[in-house]
């Protein structure tokens, strides 16, 4: 994904994602969501912080705060969003639908093998794993 053409790294754009899943979570909240350390995401919210994308409002320090993403944050996640989109769309689009097939049944059972029910970062998108993030992306591409 050309994330860097956005300025961010994989944690950054993870921890943007996951705050505007749950605004107005605080940074426990979001660390727990994406299964992360409370002191990893919190310096990944104030790099956010710190570039305009993120907004915490309520007591400094962290842990209490607020966090929101701001009106600029709402436009690189959607960004975000489509990037990983059409990296996806490619990646996916070298397999024949036999091989698309094989690969989602492959991943859906690592994840059962390993406990995954919710992919950190997707709680309520009805995108539960990766294999059902992967069959959205298959069935919303034209194949032909």
């Amino acid at each position: 994904m050309q994330l860097a053409t956005l300025g961010l790294t994989p944690p950054q754009a993870g921890t943007l994602r996951a705050i505007a899943q749950a605004p107005g979570g605080s940074v426990r909240s979001i660390a727990r969501l994406l299964g992360s350390d409370p002191t990893n995401t919190k310096r990944c919210v104030d790099e956010l912080e710190g570039i305009g994308l993120v907004v915490g409002t309520g007591k400094g320090g962290g842990r209490s705060r607020s966090l929101w993403p701001s009106q600029s944050g709402e436009l690189v996640i959607k960004r975000i969003t489509e990037l990983a989109f059409e990296q996806q769309a490619r990646l996916v689009g070298t397999l024949s639908n036999a091989e698309l097939l094989a690969f989602m049944e492959s991943i859906a059972k690592l994840e059962r093998l390993v406990g995954v029910e919710v992919w950190p970062g997707y709680g309520e998108s009805g995108i539960r794993s990766i294999s059902d993030q992967i069959g959205f992306i298959s069935s919303e591409t034209d194949w032909t």
